[in-house]
């Protein structure tokens, strides 16, 4: 079945291949697109919509763990302050494990980081069970700073 799901794979996998997806391993160098993670954690642990938006290309691509589609920094902004005004107020947000890192090439970068969030409330407000899911980020490095093209958001083991 057809799906938004299926076709963002898809564009996925045919940008990696038109790319040339090299198997580079993480070095001292990746430092900066890896640290990429921790600023994720830092603004969604302070709860700032606007400082992860700082993290994003003007014109990203972000896909949350329900499938929506948020297309540019301004819909994933806005998106995530009402998020953080309402249930995931409380929330927190760790990296489980280490992020897996490829560098496509020299200005472009493929991570895939393990996460779970806690504190967040139910519809109800009763507390919701802590989560887990996996991100998959492209980051492009631009005037010397990398930043999150697209992303993949999903709930998981």
């Amino acid at each position: 079945m057809f799906n938004l799901r299926n076709l963002l794979s898809a564009c996925f996998c045919l940008a990696l291949l038109a790319f040339g997806m090299t198997d580079a391993t993480a070095d001292p160098g990746d430092a900066p697109a890896l640290s990429t993670t921790t600023r994720w954690i830092d603004g969604w642990n302070a709860h700032d919509a606007a400082t992860l938006g700082n993290l994003m290309t003007p014109d990203v691509d972000f896909v949350l763990v329900s499938g929506m589609l948020l297309h540019g920094r301004q819909d994933f902004v806005h998106w995530h302050a009402q998020l953080f005004a309402g249930r995931y107020a409380k929330s927190v947000f760790k990296q489980d494990g280490k992020a897996d890192f490829s560098l496509i090439q020299p200005d472009v970068a493929l991570i895939h980081w393990r996460w779970s969030i806690s504190g967040v409330d139910n519809p109800d407000g009763s507390p919701a069970p802590v989560y887990r899911g996996i991100f998959t980020w492209v980051l492009v490095r631009t005037d010397g700073n990398w930043l999150i093209r697209a992303a993949q958001n999903t709930i998981g083991q």
